[in-house]
């Protein structure tokens, strides 16, 4: 099923189109491959821009997909369908190349002037970035938007084996704060939801942490309205594939922290962690990461991405991660 110059209903995607949206993307090499599925991408455009304009091309198990957004002066753009980071790939399969190409004739029918093009998700080492500009450069100029580098941390070898890439002294800050928090009596809880049910009651819990963590006490976090429908929807989508991991830590009966991500295949993709802030001294973040770990490893997780290392407040990743991984944003002009 084709979805051109149309909104994307309200409602799941027909199955057809969402297993072959999955299937394109686990032939991708993509270097944050969540957030090139369905989950990720469709939670993203429901939340924050339901109503744009979608052209979705699916075909020969490959995938096309981009959104129509406007600046502030009117200037229509085709973007990504999850705008903000970045981080999702519009071409999609093991040869996209033909099937944007007959995007591009599309777009050439729809408007007077082919809008730039935002492509995110991209991978410098790819060979589809140079058959791009190598097939495409005499009707587009190409430009770098901005890159980023994904942190991620391997998880062969298991629980030890994570340990072994990391430092000694993270190694005893992380024994220390752990014994901290079991002398007071903390204990973790692992959550994987099956259900919107599921879904919804422990992400109420999970928002009731946030309100008390420094980040909902100023106002950001997942307590912002756009944040919290996104990190809500892809939760519910995770759990009904049984891909959501969620830990909440306790204290008596009282919940304190919360941790979540979810898998694509072997690989998994945090994404949220918070704790209340009266328990700020107990280094509950890190203890929260290593719970997760030790869960994933016991899954057989083969790696644990954990999103952009560069940036404000990202610093700490780099402790926890020795893969990194770079990403693109690109902007076409037509010519």
């Amino acid at each position: 099923m084709d979805i051109l110059f149309q909104t994307l209903p309200n409602a799941p995607l027909p199955a057809d189109l969402r297993d072959a949206w999955f299937a394109a993307a686990g032939k991708s090499e993509l270097p944050d491959p969540c957030c090139s599925e369905p989950p990720w991408v469709v939670s993203y455009h429901r939340a924050i821009s339901p109503d744009r304009r979608v052209l979705l091309l699916s075909e020969h198990g490959n995938l096309v997909c981009l959104a129509e957004e406007r600046d502030l002066r009117g200037k229509v753009f085709l973007v990504p369908l999850e705008s903000s980071w970045l981080y999702d790939r519009p071409l999609l399969g093991q040869d996209p190349l033909p099937l944007f190409f007959k995007a591009v004739a599309l777009l050439e029918e729809e408007y007077e002037q082919v809008p730039d093009i935002i492509l995110g998700g991209m991978w410098p080492h790819y060979p589809l970035c140079n058959e791009l500009v190598v097939h495409l450069g005499h009707v587009f100029s190409f430009y770098r938007l901005c890159r980023m580098e994904q942190g991620a941390a391997s998880l062969e070898g298991g629980l030890d084996g994570f340990l072994a890439n990391r430092s000694a002294n993270f190694r005893q800050k992380l024994k220390k704060a752990r014994r901290k928090t079991a002398d007071i009596g903390v204990h973790f809880e692992r959550i994987c939801p099956t259900s919107e049910q599921e879904a919804s009651t422990t992400y109420a819990r999970m928002l009731a942490i946030e309100e008390r963590s420094w980040k909902g006490l100023s106002g950001t976090g997942i307590v912002d309205e756009a944040v919290r429908s996104f990190y809500a929807l892809l939760l519910c989508d995770l759990a009904q594939t049984g891909r959501a991991r969620v830990i909440i830590a306790r204290k008596d009966e009282r919940d304190i922290g919360f941790i979540f991500g979810g898998f694509s295949g072997t690989i998994y993709r945090g994404q949220q962690f918070s704790f209340d802030q009266d328990f700020a001294k107990y280094s509950l973040g890190n203890v929260l990461q290593y719970e997760t770990i030790r869960w994933l490893t016991e899954d057989g997780c083969m790696r644990y991405d954990m999103g952009p290392v560069t940036g404000p407040k990202m610093g700490y990743k780099s402790h926890w991660t020795e893969l990194t991984f770079p990403l693109e944003s690109w902007i076409l002009k037509h010519r």
